[in-house]
């Protein structure tokens, strides 16, 4: 008879193993391949392995810590161990092979028998549910979720059995092999590609097919898919959307996301702080546990620290909720789909807060431990005031201060602190350019500051942030400390450098600068001014192509009301008064107040 393996990749995966090496040693597999995925200093399944029953039957590979690595793995198991046997099977632990009805023989090695010249064989899931259960139950996998879902279209995949000693490799996904074979779907029957992944069609459960129990319960998949990932990738595709297409909703499950996805008020009945921190998080485990750190470390004590995830696919939320218990944190939000903006999730953080000052600390951001300290007595110091921010270093991803090519903080570090009435300040620093450039330098006061405002910014991709600090400055006056307390981290790539790139900032820029120049610009001469920069902007714009550039000119026209007549005659009259040149915005305020 044909010597089979199987080979599969295993991650906290010590709750299903025992049952899934035994059911396919029992299938007759003569060698189990186990790749242990698990984290570095976990070492429960090499534990698990070293059964007396599974000796010289099961072996584990370590390959602890390393991202993506199914494809890794399965290769290495192929090509290692190829020589030692006929047949080789990949699936994963949450994955049975199974005979169907009308096949004869119940061992694996004597229906490979069958196959003849074929080199490989494709075999279809059938997708499991949860059967309707709620909670992880005592019992095995395959008792527990009798009633498979022979409709659910993710049965179009396959898993792969390869005969050993062909010159394959597995790319691009854990069942597509590159490579010169013979392949058959619905298990034996001939194809005439070479590897490609023809049978994502109807599938068939006749002869062979694999149980797939890819959701379990709600309890289980978020605490095993949701919270660990995948290990074929590095983003982790497992989202409540994708457990909801193929289970029905209902209140138990509900119920059973709130406990894992929600740490709701735990600083109910305690006096209310002084300032409530909120760290708004998507995609930044590399950051988020650093920036924690970082606000926990603040000399100022007197806060609450929201913790708010939006649905984000790497392993942030489960830093997120090591913090759980810590003394400091009253909420912990961990979205189960994508909100689409950040500024909902910083409403959701402000409405939640119960502080009188609001910092809202970008996840992949860092502050100096005297941050909060010196804005909120600033605040307290001046009651008119809305908002205080400080200067900001920028530091790249490692964190290392470095040059950047524009100087956000346009006075020296000297320790000053200005306070700017509010229409000064939106005047001279607001209308041209948003000079309060990230949101991890501001402290501001939360009563009233979501009411009466223009929440346009909500639909913004780009500067929405502009718009939302505009908002609050016209609600009171700004101070502005002339120190360097924050830590703004640039990337090489981010959704501002794209925007830049096909002009589509410039959309938000003009509905900002027509909508504040309205409330501003209050003689001819100053509207003009506006308009004409508006329109300039977009004539002068660099675009890959003339049409995306009529399309600017359209935009600049349509939202920021300015027109080629508006920039011509700005230009006729600064050459007709050529002192216009010299004097900066601040005279056009000097003369409104006189």
């Amino acid at each position: 008879m044909l010597t089979t393996a199987l080979c599969a990749i295993a991650r906290h995966e010590e709750d299903y193993l025992a049952e899934w090496i035994d059911y396919h040693l029992d299938l007759g597999f003569d060698h189990i391949f186990i790749y242990d995925n698990d984290d570095p200093r976990d070492d429960a399944i090499e534990r698990l392995c070293r059964q007396e029953k599974w000796q010289q039957k099961v072996s584990v590979i370590d390959y602890r810590g390393r991202h993506a690595a199914q494809l890794a793995a399965y290769n290495n198991c192929y090509e290692t161990y190829g020589e030692q046997f006929d047949w080789f099977a990949f699936l994963d632990v949450d994955e049975f092979l199974t005979f169907g009805p009308e096949t004869r023989e119940q061992k694996i090695g004597r229906f490979l028998e069958n196959a003849g010249s074929l080199d490989m064989i494709l075999v279809n899931w059938l997708y499991y549910g949860d059967n309707g259960k709620v909670h992880q139950e005592p019992g095995k996998v395959t008792e527990r979720f009798p009633e498979g879902l022979p409709d659910a279209p993710a049965n179009r995949h396959v898993k792969t059995l390869v005969r050993s000693g062909l010159p394959v490799r597995f790319v691009r996904s854990p069942y597509v092999m590159d490579g010169a074979v013979r392949t058959g779907d619905d298990c034996l029957r001939t194809m005439p590609n070479n590897g490609t992944p023809e049978p994502f069609k109807n599938p068939s459960f006749e002869q062979l097919y694999v149980r797939h129990y890819g959701t379990k319960t709600i309890e289980e998949y978020i605490r095993n898919k949701v919270f660990r990932g995948a290990a074929d990738q590095l983003a982790n595709p497992y989202r409540l959307d994708l457990f909801y297409s193929v289970n029905e909703r209902s209140r138990e499950k509900r119920a059973v996301e709130k406990q894992y996805f929600r740490v709701v008020n735990r600083h109910e009945g305690k006096p209310a702080p002084l300032v409530s921190v909120i760290v708004p998080n998507y995609n930044h485990s590399g950051y988020v546990r650093q920036r924690i750190d970082a606000i926990l470390a603040q000399t100022f004590t007197d806060f609450e620290l929201i913790l708010l995830d939006d649905c984000s696919t790497d392993n942030s939320p489960n830093i997120l909720l090591e913090y759980r218990n810590h003394p400091a944190v009253s909420h912990i939000l961990l979205n189960t789909r994508n909100s689409g903006s950040p500024f909902m999730q910083w409403e959701k953080g402000i409405r939640l807060a119960r502080g009188r000052y609001v910092w809202i600390a970008e996840s992949d951001d860092l502050t100096d431990p005297d941050f909060l300290r010196a804005c909120v007595e600033q605040l307290e110091k001046h009651p008119e005031a809305q908002i205080c921010i400080t200067g900001s270093h920028v530091i790249d991803s490692n964190g290392k201060i470095i040059p950047w090519k524009i100087r956000y903080d346009r006075w020296d570090e000297d320790g000053k602190v200005e306070v700017y009435p509010s229409y000064e300040y939106l005047l001279t620093h607001m209308l041209q350019g948003n000079s309060v450039y990230n949101a991890s330098m501001v402290v501001f006061r939360r009563e009233n500051c979501l009411k009466e405002i223009c929440t346009e910014y909500r639909r913004m991709r780009y500067a929405g942030d502009w718009l939302f600090w505009i908002e609050q400055i016209q609600k009171g006056a700004l101070i502005e400390i002339h120190r360097k307390l924050n830590f703004f981290r640039k990337h090489q790539t981010n959704t501002t450098s794209i925007g830049e790139k096909d002009g589509n900032s410039l959309r938000e820029v003009f509905f900002i600068r027509e909508r504040l120049g309205k409330r501003l610009c209050s003689t001819w001469l100053m509207r003009l001014r506006n308009r004409y920069e508006i329109y300039e902007l977009a004539y002068k714009y660099a675009v890959s192509t003339k049409e995306g550039h009529k399309e600017l000119i359209r935009q600049a026209n349509r939202i920021g009301k300015a027109t080629w007549w508006h920039y011509r005659l700005w230009k006729f009259y600064r050459s007709c008064h050529k002192h216009i040149l010299r004097k900066p915005i601040r005279t056009y305020l000097d003369m409104v107040r006189k």
